[in-house]
């Protein structure tokens, strides 16, 4: 019917809203920061809860495939034990839809003040607690319409986005690199 069609349509314009949005809102700097964080760091920690962990987890694969010393995890009483012996080298990544989750801000918290270095991941507002103690913040857009309201199903494409778009450049950076050496090798051999 058209009423069906006027239905579907709109689900597909708030996807497409989330996806565009998210990337209009990116910065190419702070793309840089992160993955630049990333490349530096001896250890990654990525932390998350709810939803959210299933996004942590396929960055977190990526990142092993990549050879990255990654750990995740989103077992509040494990966060704790673990960002509470974080060293300076070491970085912490948070997934968070909203900003606020009380266990990620307590982990943040206790990695912050052992000197490592934060990353948040989210669609809350600039001002969330966890965007503030972040050395770099990746903001992604949020549709405010909620189809699932009983509990927090929103959907977690604005951070599926900006991982894809973390990993994809991460990726160029690195096989960019691995090009360079085998050349530079290959003169040597000459």
């Amino acid at each position: 019917t058209k009423k069906d069609d006027v239905d579907v349509n709109e689900i597909f314009n708030k996807s497409l809203l989330e996806v565009s949005n998210t990337i209009d809102h990116l910065s190419i700097d702070t793309i840089l920061d992160v993955v630049k964080e990333i490349r530096s760091a001896k250890r990654i920690y990525l932390l998350s809860r709810g939803l959210s962990e299933h996004v942590a987890q396929e960055f977190a694969l990526k990142l092993q495939i990549l050879g990255f010393n990654v750990f995740e995890n989103s077992d509040p009483a494990i966060m704790q034990e673990m960002t509470s012996h974080v060293k300076k080298q070491e970085l912490v990544i948070i997934f968070s839809l909203s900003g606020k989750t009380p266990e990620l801000l307590t982990a943040a918290e206790n990695a912050s003040s052992l000197g490592a270095r934060i990353i948040t991941i989210t669609c809350g507002d600039p001002g969330v607690p966890l965007a503030r103690i972040a050395h770099v913040a990746v903001y992604g857009y949020k549709h405010k319409h909620v189809s699932i309201t009983s509990v927090d199903a929103t959907s977690r494409l604005p951070l599926y986005v900006i991982s894809r778009i973390l990993i994809d450049y991460l990726t160029k950076q690195l096989e960019e690199a691995r090009t360079a050496a085998e050349k530079k090798k290959a003169a040597h051999r000459k």
